[in-house]
């Protein structure tokens, strides 16, 4: 007898369907021959079109179970097998998560430490390259001082020379003068 799955866990649709599915196959790979809790579960579920009180509709779905050997520790085993199969699902979803997590977040996590210290190395050069610049720029500020300072003085010199230069060639000139007149 085919068991339709899906409709004995009632109405799955707000549920994300991949994961009803996954679920869905692990107890049909996972099902008995025999009568177990799926068999049981569908036998409530057409007990439930006859309006039978629920009481009445667990007492006649054993009573079918009972017929065909089944006792109540039986049926509790099976959904204890199914409750089994169930964690697995978890497990592995919870395993798939994990790698999932790491191979996608944690990745990403590793990626913007990376890209942190790879920050942190380029602001610390620029804070280099800013004191670099600040070095240089004193040392601009210090040249240009000693130049302007330098250019006076050549200036002042030339001046004095030239001062006296004119003085003397003045004093030679009247002299000559004075002797080519007086003489």
């Amino acid at each position: 007898m085919q068991i339709d799955l899906k409709n004995l866990f009632g109405n799955t649709e707000a549920l994300e369907d991949k994961f009803v599915v996954t679920i869905l196959k692990a107890f049909k790979a996972n099902s008995s021959d025999a009568f177990d809790y799926l068999k049981f579960k569908q036998s409530l579920i057409a007990l439930e079109a006859l309006n039978l009180e629920e009481s009445l509709r667990y007492k006649s779905a054993f009573a079918t179970a009972q017929t065909m050997g089944v006792n109540k520790d039986k049926l509790t085993k099976s959904i204890n097998d199914y409750l089994s199969v169930l964690d697995k699902e978890q497990s592995e979803f919870s395993t798939a998560l994990k790698k999932q997590i790491d191979s996608k977040v944690k990745g990403s996590q590793d990626r913007i430490k990376k890209y942190q210290v790879e920050a942190e190395g380029i602001n610390k050069k620029i804070e280099k390259l800013k004191k670099d610049q600040q070095e240089y720029l004193s040392a601009v500020e210090t040249l240009q001082a000693q130049i302007d300072k330098t250019t006076k003085k050549i200036e002042n010199t030339r001046n004095q020379f030239v001062e006296t230069y004119d003085y003397f060639k003045r004093v030679i000139e009247e002299d000559r003068d004075n002797i080519s007149t007086e003489l």
